[in-house]
């Protein structure tokens, strides 16, 4: 599948991401491109730097990977064309004039107001991203806790001649005294 030579496939320059990840309490660096995935390809390390030069390192290994087994090897991403930062938005009537009145509330433009609730709305998708992976943190880290908790209520036995009867949770006790018992199986 692969038409041009390895050598071509090595130079191209993809626009690198680097993300901050945290796990438990220490932070680390994840660096990769959108072209080739970030589950396919990259790089880790301590610092930025650290993870470019991992990424650099598993970009070579993958195309030579990909490139021997003639799979596609996706080129650089080019933006086919560049943002004035204006574009038109039809809308209703109702809407346009309650947008109209919230401007006018907080003494600002039209466009101002309309920039703000999109870079509100953009951004909100990254915080709900963010909340959403730190409740799964919280939730994994409380499965865990409450996991080893209730392990350990489990092998609790409960020796007492006070027991009032646990029905299907009463074990006769092996000893000798006929009135002592185990309370188990929570």
């Amino acid at each position: 599948m692969s038409k041009k030579p390895l050598s071509y496939y090595k130079s191209i320059r993809y626009n690198v991401i680097i993300e901050a990840k945290k796990d438990d309490e220490d932070i680390f660096y994840v660096a990769y491109c959108k072209e080739l995935s970030v589950d396919a390809c990259r790089g880790i390390g301590d610092t930025e730097e650290e993870a470019l030069i991992s990424f650099k390192e598993e970009k070579e290994y993958y195309i030579d990977y990909l490139y021997n087994n003639n799979l596609h090897i996706p080129e650089a991403e080019i933006p086919k064309e560049s943002y004035s930062g204006t574009f038109s938005v039809r809308t209703s009537p109702q809407l346009h004039a309650i947008l109209v009145r919230q401007a006018e509330e907080q003494s600002v433009s039209l466009n101002l107001l309309v920039n703000q609730y999109l870079a509100f709305g953009c951004g909100s998708q990254q915080v709900t991203q963010a909340v959403n992976e730190k409740l799964d943190q919280i939730d994994n880290n409380m499965n865990y806790r409450f996991g080893s908790i209730l392990s350990g209520i489990k092998s609790i036995a409960y020796k007492t001649s006070d027991i009032v009867p646990l029905n299907r949770f009463e074990k006769s006790c092996p000893s000798s005294s006929p009135s002592m018992k185990y309370a188990v199986g929570f």
